[in-house]
């Protein structure tokens, strides 16, 4: 065994001693980063690889060496591709799909300026206003002087053309006088034309304020159709807020209903676990799944509503049904500032459109009176007409062709006007029964100022103590669990108090929305709507 031993060790250092030219040279280990070799690729076809443990193929001389990126260990380029080799007919590349954009986040102005532009309600209110700009127009036109020319012709065979040109000029002052002038002129040699001026003058039916009691019936009802408009989008405002809010509380709702169903189903599977340990009667877990059956009915039907609200909503903005948005989801906590009460009812009497319209109606009403006196008036009319021809000569004025001037009287006195009467004594009877209603409406303005304002107070009263009452009940509901644990309470009474939680929670968020929606209904009220939004209208 030792003479295995030593020559194992002689044959090891006689291999040591070899020379350096025969000994054992190992192939270097493969790289593992990128090689660059400048190269130019021969076709995909022609390329050859040898695979050798030391070196690589050699590069093919060529004329260019432009660099590339080379594995080395197949002695490709990284960016190789095969040649493109067509196999059918070639089709166009399809269309991209289109970006799934997230609902857009509306805040509640966002909401109002959104429906200002595109509820049907304001567009069609917008378009009234031009109507109601020509009511003006035409009024003011009355006093204006009116034009018109007027030419005929009449062709008769083995006869010469005959023309007949008449331009005519008239005009009312606010006074009543009417001046006509109409010139006439046949083109014939010899006839130059003539033209008639005609004044008339009423001195009793028709004379004086009666001629302007139109004018000024369009200005009232202009002012009238400009409250109209300001009462249609203040109307569209406080809807546009209202449906916004209902919506926040439906959220809201769904999201105690959703809370209060997951309570109830934890609850139910720990239920079902005492009772298989024995802990607990069958008995309570049939309540308990009732009440989670119960619950979650509730939570259906607060998604049906939630979604008849959602549309309404969108009606309200002028969108179509389609449309979808996301809203702010959070109520406002803080108490709006409210005048006082003398405060308000003069802010009332100076803004409310209702009130506003009725006063300017009132006018129209006692003007109505004068145009009745008139009409029982005596007739006492003069005339004054002359005709103004043209002689070869341009310095006359007149000529033989001209007459005048003739001056008439037209006077008539109406026998036992019954008609007249009547409709005078309406005119007054109107004029006291607006008076009536104008009283009546105002003393119900006041009523309704000091009403609304002791609703917000009580109102926010109520959010106070309905605060209150969901601290108490959640504190009451976690007693009660506590309870149920140590077997000092019943499942009933827990579901009692569950209940009663959910019921002061939902009627906590009614409140608010209540108590936000009074006041803006109180700010529509005194006509102020659209200050406290900054909405400025251009009529």
């Amino acid at each position: 065994m030792k003479r295995l031993v030593l020559t194992g060790m002689l044959l090891l250092l006689s291999g040591l001693g070899l020379g350096a030219s025969d000994r054992l040279v190992l192939p270097p280990p493969y790289r593992t980063h990128e090689l660059i070799i400048e190269t130019h690729l021969p076709p995909p076809d022609e390329v050859i690889v040898e695979h050798h443990p030391t070196q690589l193929p050699p590069p093919r001389a060529t004329h260019t060496t432009p660099s590339v990126l080379v594995d080395p260990m197949i002695g490709l380029p990284y960016n190789y591709l095969p040649p493109y080799e067509p196999v059918g007919p070639e089709t166009p590349l399809p269309l991209p799909t289109a970006t799934l954009h997230p609902p857009k986040l509306l805040t509640l102005r966002d909401a109002i300026m959104l429906a200002l532009r595109s509820n049907e309600s304001v567009l069609s209110s917008e378009l009234q206003r031009i109507v109601d700009k020509y009511q003006v127009i035409l009024a003011r036109e009355v006093f204006q002087p009116q034009y018109t020319f007027k030419l005929n012709s009449t062709l008769t065979r083995g006869l010469k053309p005959a023309w007949n040109f008449t331009p005519t000029l008239s005009v009312l002052t606010p006074i009543g006088t009417q001046i006509n002038i109409d010139y006439q002129n046949n083109f014939l040699r010899g006839s130059p034309g003539a033209a008639t001026v005609t004044v008339m003058q009423p001195f009793l039916k028709g004379f004086g304020k009666v001629n302007t009691v139109g004018y000024y019936d369009a200005l009232t009802s202009e002012e009238v159709a400009k409250l109209g408009f300001k009462n249609n989008i203040i109307a569209v405002v406080v809807a546009v807020i209202q449906s916004y809010r209902t919506l926040v509380q439906d959220y809201k709702n769904l999201d105690i209903q959703k809370r209060t169903l997951k309570e109830s189903a934890n609850a139910l599977k720990q239920y079902e676990l005492q009772v298989k340990v024995g802990k607990m009667a069958p008995s309570d877990l049939l309540q308990q799944k009732s009440t989670y059956a119960t619950t979650k009915l509730a939570l259906v039907q607060q998604e049906d509503s939630l979604h008849q609200n959602y549309q309404t909503f969108l009606n309200n903005l002028g969108l179509v049904p389609t449309a979808k948005l996301r809203i702010v989801k959070k109520i406002d906590k803080k108490s709006y500032p409210v005048p006082s009460q003398d405060d308000a009812i003069r802010r009332a009497m100076a803004g409310n459109i209702q009130y506003r319209t009725d006063l300017l109606n009132l006018e129209n009403t006692r003007r109505a009176i004068i145009t009745a006196k008139d009409s029982r008036k005596w007739t006492f009319d003069v005339t004054a007409s002359t005709v103004i021809g043209t002689t070869q000569d341009p310095n006359l004025i007149t000529g033989p062709e001209g007459s005048g001037p003739v001056l008439g009287f037209d006077f008539e006195i109406p026998i036992d006007n019954v008609q007249g009467k009547a409709d005078l004594v309406s005119a007054r009877v109107a004029l006291e029964q607006a008076k009536l209603a104008l009283e009546n409406e105002k003393e119900n303005l006041i009523r309704q100022v000091i009403t609304q304002l002791e609703t917000i107070h009580n109102q926010e009263e109520q959010i106070k103590v309905s605060e209150t009452q969901v601290k108490m009940s959640a504190l009451a509901l976690k007693a009660a669990r506590i309870k149920l644990k140590y077997g000092r309470s019943t499942v009933f009474e827990v579901t009692t108090d569950q209940d009663q939680l959910l019921t002061q929670e939902t009627a906590l968020v009614g409140t608010r929305i209540t108590y936000m929606n009074s006041v803006t209904s109180f700010y529509a009220l005194l006509g102020e709507t659209l200050d406290k939004w900054n909405i400025k209208l251009k009529y």
